[in-house]
């Protein structure tokens, strides 16, 4: 089994048990467990060869619309980002905020999941409010507090639930992670900016 694929089922393992109750106490206490499945879930990034592609999309597109770095960097913080959300191939997933980058696909005429997927996908979007939905009949249905849940996923998550609008703040990783976590496409879940 491949490390990442390992570190998948070790985690998977450990929410598991937050859910039946037995999660290991005393010397790897729940919080220590925490800590390490965070430090590994930051080892779980995207396959490098997906981040590149999505890299060379985002050039593509940008090309494509006649924009320059220059032009893309007002949707972001500055244009120094842009540049390397150009040339490092995990800035997408990392650290451009989903609303950041749903504007920015906004300016290029395309969908945010036009950067993840060559893929036509014919299935339509999943709203924030949906996923958001989804997150907490997962929740409930798993007996899971909200923060054990947070644990799981890698993230806080009880802002967004009580305001979806908050989701806008994620980046692609924690969307991934969540969306990993109840079984739904990440890529059909990015928010799309409106018109």
């Amino acid at each position: 089994m491949q490390l990442a694929e390992q570190k998948i089922e070790n985690q998977a393992n450990w929410c598991q048990d937050l859910v039946d109750g037995t999660a290991q106490t005393g010397p790897k206490s729940a919080r220590q467990r925490v800590t390490l499945m965070n430090q590994e879930r930051k080892d779980l990034q995207a396959p490098q060869a997906e981040m590149r592609a999505s890299r060379l999309r985002l050039i593509r597109a940008r090309e494509a619309a006649g924009k320059t770095p220059q032009d893309l960097g007002e949707y972001l913080e500055n244009v120094p980002t842009y540049y390397d959300m150009e040339a490092c191939d995990e800035e997408l997933y990392s650290v451009a905020s989903l609303g950041e980058l749903s504007r920015l696909c906004l300016a290029l005429g395309i969908k945010p999941r036009d950067l993840f997927d060559d893929k036509p996908n014919i299935e339509g979007p999943i709203l924030p409010e949906q996923l958001l939905s989804e997150a907490k009949e997962y929740i409930k249905k798993r007996k899971l507090s909200v923060a054990e849940f947070s644990d799981c996923v890698g993230f806080e998550i009880e802002p967004s639930l009580k305001d979806p609008s908050k989701m806008l703040d994620w980046n692609v990783d924690f969307l991934r992670w969540l969306c990993d976590e109840i079984g739904l496409d990440w890529r059909l879940a990015l928010p799309e900016a409106k018109k």
